[in-house]
């Protein structure tokens, strides 16, 4: 009793520090991230969904995302069924549907921190992993966490990082982040738990560089002559998930 007391005691213990040394690195890259005053981000994503027949089928696009604090951010998605551009200045959330030659506006938060919330409640657009935008990442992501820990090394992209896997109780999440003193995201997966056959939501980041010099007017909404305005709910089909055979939503 006495030696399986201790076992257990043992593996709490490793379990314990694995958590905190993936929380450590998980911190040290909330804080670079937070640090930086503009961002330019390029990512490739992949979004897995099953359906109504047990089908497990996946959607690609690629999405630039330029960030200036405290309140300038402007982000271009494309993808086989949409090509969507979203303004944000800080008063007002803009989104652009390329192909269909619209757009709509609304009043929106003072920051981006306010943003992100109200993207999350659902503004009609995927916005790939804008958690790791906000003023404190590690406060975004740590939401409801039960348990992190440090699976080892990988390689994304020729770049070495550390490989991190937290869970919840809707979805695992793992994400690679760059070792050194640029502590970058390199990848992100999310996997859900309480969707048939788990599907799967992938970031992996392609091109990062912050600390450069943005123009305001690069990130500001201009519209062109021959565009229309209309309400957002008309502008429809923005989504990167086309209507096929009802399928089930993956948790993002």
């Amino acid at each position: 009793m006495l030696l399986g007391a201790a076992a257990t005691l043992a593996t709490a213990q490793g379990a314990g520090a694995a958590e905190a040394e993936a929380n450590m690195i998980l911190k040290g890259m909330s804080d670079y991230l937070a640090r930086q005053q503009t961002i330019a981000v390029t990512v490739d994503t992949g979004i897995e969904i099953i359906t109504s027949d047990l089908e497990k089928l996946q959607f690609n696009s690629t999405s630039s995302t330029t960030l200036k604090r405290p309140n300038l951010l402007r982000m271009e998605r494309e993808g086989g069924y949409a090509r969507v551009e979203l303004f944000y200045d800080g008063k007002t959330l803009t989104m652009r549907d390329r192909d269909g030659n619209v757009y709509a506006q609304r009043p929106t938060a003072p920051t981006i921190d306010g943003l992100v919330t109200e993207l999350h409640a659902g503004a009609g657009l995927v916005t790939p992993a804008i958690d790791l935008l906000v003023s404190d990442p590690y406060t975004a992501l740590m939401d409801d966490v039960e348990s992190g820990r440090v699976i080892g090394e990988g390689v994304i992209n020729g770049v070495r990082c550390d490989h991190l896997a937290y869970r919840n109780s809707e979805v695992d999440w793992q994400i690679w982040i760059r070792k050194g003193p640029e502590q970058i995201p390199c990848k992100f997966v999310i996997t859900s738990k309480t969707v048939a056959a788990a599907p799967q939501y992938t970031v992996t980041i392609t091109s990062w560089k912050s600390g450069q010099t943005v123009a305001d007017a690069d990130l500001r909404f201009t519209p062109n002559a021959a565009e229309r305005k209309v309400t957002p709910k008309e502008l429809l089909g923005l989504d990167e998930i086309p209507s096929i055979n009802a399928p089930q939503g993956v948790k993002k």
